[in-house]
């Protein structure tokens, strides 16, 4: 029984097992006929179950029956009944673990004397003598086929056929189900572990694979792990797979300089390539058994070979060798031709020398395709990028050898780096692939191999590549007869023959970059927060198919000026319905065609069958028409001439980046992008070390953010800044200025790829304004600003002054702002209000919702003089800041502090609306800035239309609105706010009573007056914002209570630590404050959502808060704000893997 045991049989077969050796010996051994004796062994065979060992000594027809003593798995059989006469009186025999042995061993002296109940053929005819019992126990492959042989009645020992067995394989297998032992040597192991394996002997199986992996060397590891694969030998396969990783060259056969491997192939010999010979570890014979056994690899082996990470060749261009080697093996030629696409894209190109790619890659046989040339320049282009670019990643090398140490290939001694030749000058120094290996070798610093250097050129190589504008597009229009600067001005739009040659060069651009699609990119109403990317697209196959199934390509004009969508399924305000929605799109001629992946995106703009805009940008634009309609015209009559004004502006666009690991456990953050619940942690940003401190290239935050930045400049997008900020896991982009209408298609692109980019590093991206409890929450700082179409900023004094050579001019526009501040105060803060900034106002990130400006003292006292009548000059003061070393240079620095409380202040040259929220989509702060703006300057060119001159009205507006709504202190503090108040500016603390302020008659009145949206328009916005808000409160209700019934509770109820009857009325609480808000509509729906929210949720929240402070961590099973909040110290990334 031991002896079963050991060979692995189950002690219940083992029983089983012996129980039927037992029969088949006694019935084989006794005087009985023939056909007796085959009756007893095709009942045997015929049974379908095993009857107990007791039960069979009744099928024993002879004068010796065997009492068979239970070991301890097998239950105590029931006496058997007493032989029926006339049997000879039974002889009991006792068997314990010897006699199991001596059983055994007499069932292999029965064999070597021809006895036996079965024959097994093998492939050279020879029958070997076996039990049938015995064969059942070892492998249940055998056990079918005695099931399955037919008794015929004409011979007394069935004959089993194992097809592809040799006569010593088939002894061998015999050998180990008879006594557990098989000598395993290199020769045999492998046909005995494929006839193991089909037979499923499992533990033979496992006995070969624990030999082969003692013993296999790197150039028997390719041909055994075919083995291993073709018979799911899964830990071996995974063994031997590591093994071919780690020693790729020597299991490859290719243990000698690849240069001389490629150029046998079909490269271009050069001298580099003959000056090293073979550096091989193993001999040649040994070389010439790998490369056979390389070449017999199916092909979904050697893909998973070439395309793992942990592949350690000696360098790519061995990768190469051995894939060309696989591609040409011998007489295969011919069938591999159809895979060599599939097998050369695994290899990693822009890891090989540029040298040895130039002189023996490029011009290999195998490269010559479409398919091939592509690859290598691709390579060019990565090589010339630095490492966060990259398309591939350098590969790591194995971390687990499982070869044989006695059997592993001495290893090499680093080779001497040889002395730098003087290199002649290349006669073909005008060849582009030379002039590129040339400037690309200029910038890799020495010591550092083009696969690991960052570059800033190449960095910036392709800039703007991405975008159908400039020069970019300029050799596509000339080829269609049009101008550079066609794309300029909007003229093309209204010509269409001119879009179709338009449509033609994006194709012809589009397809060269492999673009398949195209589609209109628009911005739907109430995006902001929560939907991905906020914006919304179809995206259509540039090729229809004719007739016969083939494509055609084909883009009209018609296709890219406009398109047809559904406009009712968008918050659409009750501007459109089921039955009538229609909604049309049309291309934004201000704002560049881009390429993202495999479609070109067009921005546009979406409105409804009657012209109601449906979208973001439509009233944008028309609020840049009015800016530069009536202030060209106020610029007019103040003597300064331009042809034309726009809004520009900058975005500060702040984010956290938290593990992602953390973030798939929080329904919370998943499903609104905040925490509803959660204790602060012990540390938060009291140490203030997080602002601006070195970004760390242990965390995967850096090579995030890098990754960001260098898709943006794919896309034109001119993300020159990175940086901490002030909460743990908080950082921020900022761009350069640039048009409002391109900034705002260019950011919410940005916010896009933030949030598509990060999981690749194991992060998950928080836009939303609020995600952490009493740390600081993100904005994004709207910097804006007029410029005319000649280049001069109207916010610069010096400038205008300079250029319009009036000193009314710049007092006059400021007087305006600041008018439109006052007058529409409830119009800035209605864009702003959002349902994560209802946490963020007034916190200690942000300002509060009290629309203020701040000028400084320079520039309020400049204004004040220039109100008063006399010469004023407006010259920004400054001061010499003495750093009291005596090696540093004095600092020339502005004469007045920044503040960082104001809403609105001016930074000089521009404004900074600093109370805008990080989710959200700037196009209806902008729209409010520029017609709020548009509306001031039209009030001063009617009055000077009236008679009255430029320096009587905007000194009315200066003495009417500065003491009022500028204030140049600090706006966090309460009796500041208080006074403000009392002043009558503009304050709004509940976002709800804001976004009403949307269609009250005064604001529709404005918007109607400057045509940017009509009173229908305002109030659908307006729902839609209500909506938004309402939807938002109610989806963080419903987390609340799926995270309390789910997480608080049960822990709560593990940890013992009380009565559970507050968080369970909780639960009732906030589902009856749901179902309230259900039943509402209108300002009376948000409103209840708003105290629900700010106050009922909040008080619940401090109870999940206190019960996770005291409750085990074992058993609190929600993500903490420790988990989520610090990569520093809880991440463990390497920048350099």
């Amino acid at each position: 029984m031991g002896q079963l045991e050991a060979w692995g049989v189950r002690r219940e077969s083992a029983v089983r097992c012996l129980a039927s050796a037992i029969v088949a010996l006694a019935a084989l051994s006794s005087n009985a006929p023939p056909a007796q004796k085959r009756a007893i062994v095709a009942a045997r065979r015929r049974q379908s179950s095993h009857p107990s060992p007791a039960a069979l000594t009744n099928e024993i027809p002879m004068a010796v029956a065997v009492e068979v003593v239970p070991l301890r798995a097998a239950p105590a059989a029931p006496p058997a009944p007493p032989a029926p006469p006339p049997a000879p009186p039974a002889r009991s025999v006792s068997l314990g673990a010897d006699g199991c042995e001596r059983l055994v061993a007499a069932l292999r002296d029965q064999l070597s004397a021809g006895g036996g109940d079965v024959a097994i053929l093998g492939d050279g005819g020879a029958l070997f003598p076996a039990h049938g019992a015995l064969l059942r126990a070892s492998s249940p492959v055998l056990a079918a086929m005695l099931d399955d042989v037919a008794d015929d009645g004409e011979t007394d020992i069935p004959e089993l056929r194992v097809g592809g067995a040799s006569e010593p394989v088939l002894r061998a297998v015999l050998d180990y189900a008879y006594g557990g032992v098989v000598r395993l040597t290199e020769e045999n192991v492998e046909p005995l572990l494929e006839l193991a394996s089909r037979l499923r002997m499992t533990a033979l199986v496992e006995e070969c694979c624990s030999f082969v992996a003692q013993r296999t060397r790197p150039c028997r590891a390719c041909r055994v792990l075919a083995v291993a694969d073709r018979h799911k030998c899964r830990l071996l396969r995974r063994d031997v797979l590591l093994c071919v990783l780690r020693h790729f060259d020597e299991a490859a056969g290719l243990a000698v300089d690849p240069a001389v491997a490629v150029v046998a192939a079909g490269g271009r010999a050069t001298k580099k390539t003959m000056a090293e010979g073979s550096r091989a570890a193993c001999g040649a014979g040994d070389r010439a058994e790998a490369a056979a056994g390389f070449g017999d690899l199916p092909l979904h082996l050697l893909e998973e070979v070439l395309a793992d990470d942990r592949l350690d060749a000696r360098d790519e261009s061995v990768v190469f060798a051995a894939a060309v080697a696989w591609l040409d093996a011998p007489g295969r030629e011919a069938q591999r031709e159809a895979h060599a696409d599939a097998v050369l894209r695994h290899v990693r190109f822009p890891l090989i020398d540029p040298e040895f790619l130039a002189d023996c890659v490029e011009p290999h046989a195998r490269m010559q395709s479409p398919a091939g040339t592509k690859l290598v320049h691709d390579a060019y282009r990565n090589l010339c990028l630095p490492p966060e670019r990259r398309k591939v990643a350098p590969r790591a090398a194995a971390r687990h050898v499982p070869c044989s140490e006695t059997h592993r290939p001495p290893s090499r001694p680093p080779s001497p780096e040889p002395a730098p030749a003087a290199r002649a000058p290349s006669v073909d120094s005008g060849n582009p692939r030379t002039m590129m290996l040339n400037a690309l070798k200029s910038v890799l610093p020495k010591g550092r191999s083009a696969a690991t250097t960052r570059s800033v050129s190449g960095l910036l190589e392709g800039y703007g590549d991405h975008v159908f504008k400039g020069a970019v597009a300029e050799s596509y229009l000339s080829k269609q007869g049009l101008a550079a600067g066609t794309l300029d001005n909007s003229e093309w739009t209204k010509d269409a023959a001119a879009a179709d040659k338009v449509a033609a060069a994006v194709l012809e651009w589009a397809t060269e970059n492999d673009a398949t699609s195209f589609c209109h990119v628009f911005q739907p109403l109430g995006a902001s927060g929560v939907r991905h990317g906020l914006v919304g697209q179809v995206q259509n196959a540039f090729f229809k198919f004719d007739a016969a199934g083939k494509p055609v390509w084909d883009l009209k004009g018609k296709d890219i000026l406009a398109g047809e969508t559904d406009g009712s399924s968008y918050p659409n305000g009750g501007l459109r319905g089921t039955h009538c929605a229609g909604g049309y799109v049309s291309v934004d001629p201000t704002s560049p065609i881009f390429l993202r992946g495999d479609c070109i995106f067009i921005p546009s703009t979406l409105c409804s069958y009657y012209g109601d805009a449906l979208d973001e940008k439509t009233p944008l634009l028309r609020s840049v028409d009015a800016l530069n309609s009536e202030g060209t015209r106020l610029l007019s009559k103040l003597g300064f001439d331009v042809g034309g004004l726009q809004s520009n502006i900058g975005l500060e666009q702040e984010i956290f980046l938290i593990p992602r690991d953390q973030y798939v456990q929080r329904l919370d953050l998943m499903m609104t992008g905040r925490t509803i619940m959660g204790a602060d942690a012990p540390r938060g940003q009291e140490m203030c070390d997080h602002y601006m401190a070195s970004p760390s290239s242990a965390t995967a935050a850096l090579a995030c953010m890098q990754e960001i930045q260098a898709q943006c400049f794919r896309l034109g997008i001119p993300l020159v800044t990175r940086h901490r900020e002030v909460a743990p896991n908080q950082y921020e982009f900022a761009p350069q200025f640039g048009t409002a209408t391109t900034q705002i298609d260019q950011n919410v692109t940005l916010m896009q790829i933030i949030e598509e980019v990060a999981p690749q590093y194991g992060l998950a991206a928080l836009l939303q304004e609020k995600p952490f409890n009493n740390v600081n929450g993100s904005g994004k700082h709207n910097n804006w600003s007029i410029g005319t179409s000649e280049g001069v900023n109207l916010l610069n004094v010096g400038q205008v002054t300079d250029k319009s050579g009036s000193p009314d001019v710049f007092p006059t526009i400021m007087a305006a702002i600041v008018g439109a501040v006052d007058d529409h105060g409830d119009l800035l803060r209605m864009a702003i209000a959002s349902p994560g900034n209802d946490f963020r106002l007034g916190a200690c990130e942000a300002p509060p919702a009290i629309v203020s400006t701040y000028l400084g003292e320079d520039m309020t006292s400049y204004l004040e003089a220039y109100a008063a009548g006399g010469e004023a000059e407006y010259k920004p003061g400054t001061k010499a800041l003495d750093m009291g070393v005596a090696a540093m240079k004095k600092l020339d620095i502005p004469a007045q502090d920044r503040n960082r409380t104001s809403p609105f202040p001016y930074g000089g040259h521009r404004f900074e609306f600093r109370a805008v929220g990080s989710a959200q989509n700037v196009s209806l702060v902008n729209t409010v800035l520029n017609t709020i703006t548009a509306a001031a300057f039209k009030k001063v060119a009617d009055r000077m239309d009236a008679g009255e001159s430029a320096r009587d009205v905007a000194t009315e507006l200066i003495k009417t609105h500065v003491p009022k709504v500028v204030f140049n202190g600090d706006n966090y503090d309460e009796a500041n706010q208080d006074m403000l108040t009392k002043r009558g500016v503009w304050r709004i603390d509940s976002g709800v009573e804001a976004i009403c302020r949307y269609s009250a008659p005064k604001n529709t009145a404005l918007f109607e007056e400057m045509g940017v949206l009509r009173a229908e328009e305002c109030a659908a916005r307006q729902q839609i914002l209500l909506d938004h808000y309402v939807g938002v409160v109610d989806m963080e209700a419903k987390c609340m209570i799926d995270m309390i019934n789910k997480h608080v509770i049960p822990s709560v109820k593990a940890a013992g630590l009380g009565p559970l009857s507050d968080l369970e009325a909780a639960v009732g609480t906030l589902e009856a404050a749901v179902h309230a808000i259900e039943e509402s509509e209108g300002e009376a729906q948000a409103t209840l959502a708003r105290d629900l929210r700010l106050e009922t949720m909040e008080a619940i929240r401090a109870h999940c808060d206190a019960a996770e402070k005291v409750c085990p961590a074992s058993l609190w099973t929600l993500p903490t704000y420790v988990d989520l909040m610090f990569l520093d110290q809880t991440s463990n990334f390497s920048y350099e893997d």
